[in-house]
């Protein structure tokens, strides 16, 4: 007879005549004939009519007494009651993984350990469990930049807002070169601006300067580091060129200067 098992005990439907799982034809001999493909765990299986087939040499009945394993690592000394298996009070799997950040829960399938949520919805902290607890740090919005103030919104995080765009115009960057693998670029920093980003454009040798070619594009814009590589093959018989701005706050500065005085620009990185 086969039981079917449901919130940690087995129900067993029919103790005499459901054998689930015995051949019908084979006559039983002994006990262990009896015994199905999946045996509930509190019902004890016999031979009563030695050779006589199936259902009609094998029965069962329950067991009201004695231990039994209904499948749950969580809980120990389970125990037979009428038939069925139910689970002990005892716990059995140890779950506690040592760390107080987490949350240890034991499930059938075994041990779970959730992370504790210690994000307080707020961008101006950093939010990390210390202990048994939860801990906000508030974040530094300062980013070295004179020309902006510094401050930070609960929903959009730190704020750098340009002060005084009309005297913190950046200049040009100084040096850009381009290593013996030809890929490898780096340049100087832009003066006076720590935190500034770049954004670095090319075109062809027989279309400069730059904000005059059709070829022209961007390698990358708004770059945190000073180091990029670039991997394009130019045409045969052409060359590529590469210039290079920075950006704050306060705006960008420009790819260099016209002879009017006048920065140039380029739509590869606007």
């Amino acid at each position: 007879m086969r039981g079917t098992r449901a919130a940690g005990l087995w129900i067993v439907a029919g103790f005499v005549s459901a054998m689930a799982g015995l051949p019908c034809a084979r006559a039983c001999n002994s006990n262990a004939d009896c015994i199905p493909q999946n045996p509930a765990p509190c019902i004890r299986y016999s031979c009563q009519v030695p050779g006589s087939p199936g259902t009609q040499g094998c029965g069962s009945e329950p067991i009201d007494a004695g231990p039994c394993d209904d499948g749950n690592p969580c809980f120990v000394g389970d125990h037979c009651i009428g038939g069925y298996c139910m689970s002990g009070s005892t716990t059995g799997l140890n779950c506690n993984d040592g760390d107080p950040c987490t949350a240890d829960t034991c499930f059938p399938s075994g041990c779970v350990h959730i992370a504790l949520n210690c994000d307080d919805g707020n961008a101006c902290t950093t939010d990390t469990c210390n202990g048994f607890s939860c801990t906000h740090a508030t974040v530094t919005c300062n980013d070295g930049d004179s020309c902006t103030t510094d401050s930070c919104n609960p929903s959009l995080g730190c704020q750098n807002i340009c002060s005084s765009p009309e005297s913190c115009v950046l200049g040009e960057v100084a040096h850009i070169n381009i290593a013996s693998n030809k890929t490898l670029l780096a340049w100087d920093q832009v003066p006076g601006a720590a935190t500034a980003v770049y954004d670095v454009v090319r075109g062809r040798t027989d279309q400069f300067p730059v904000g005059t070619g059709a070829a022209e594009s961007s390698v990358i814009c708004g770059h945190t580091a000073r180091i990029r590589t670039d991997n394009t093959v130019p045409p045969a018989g052409v060359g590529l060129w590469y210039d290079v701005r920075g950006r704050t706050g306060c705006g960008p500065g420009p790819y260099g200067m016209q002879s009017n005085g006048l920065p140039r620009t380029t739509t590869a990185c606007p």
